[in-house]
């Protein structure tokens, strides 16, 4: 009984990361309509130049592909979660789950090296700022931290 728990606290784990939300700054998974208006909300905060604003333009293009293709691989394992409830099996559970982790530590990858990238054209008065904006986006929502350390003391 308590592999099984273990094995859906996992995919539980899994697919909550799989579907964490990235904040729309910076993040080259957000969604076609968060991305266009965290583009506007980015170059207001940091005052980026028209040439800044060309290349996080062309940063955010040459993820568009990649986007699309992670879209694709979401959707075949959302139906996978689909048919796991009807006819499930701790094999098909754990597969899903480490696809999902997989996914999610490409994802941070990928995120991060975006985010790197539009650093590194960023003056130091604007890296400045975008340090404190992405210190602002890692802070812990509390609710989020007082449920997490409810189901640790399930243990």
């Amino acid at each position: 009984m308590k592999t099984s728990r273990k094995s859906i606290k996992l995919l539980m784990t899994a697919l909550l990361g799989g579907v964490v939300s990235f904040a729309a700054m910076a993040c080259p998974d957000a969604h076609d309509n968060h991305e266009k208006g965290g583009d506007r909300r980015l170059v207001k905060a940091l005052e980026l130049t028209d040439a800044q604003v060309t290349q996080l333009k062309t940063l955010r293009e040459s993820h568009k592909a990649e986007r699309k293709q992670n879209k694709a691989a979401m959707k075949t394992i959302h139906e996978q979660k689909k048919a796991l409830l009807t006819n499930y099996s701790d094999e098909k559970a754990q597969a899903i789950a480490s696809e999902l982790a997989a996914m999610h530590k490409e994802r941070v990858l990928t995120k991060l090296q975006h985010q790197q990238a539009l650093y590194a054209m960023l003056d130091n008065e604007q890296k400045v700022k975008f340090e404190e904006i992405l210190a602002k986006h890692s802070k812990p929502n509390r609710k989020h931290k007082a449920h997490n350390s409810e189901h640790n003391n399930d243990d």
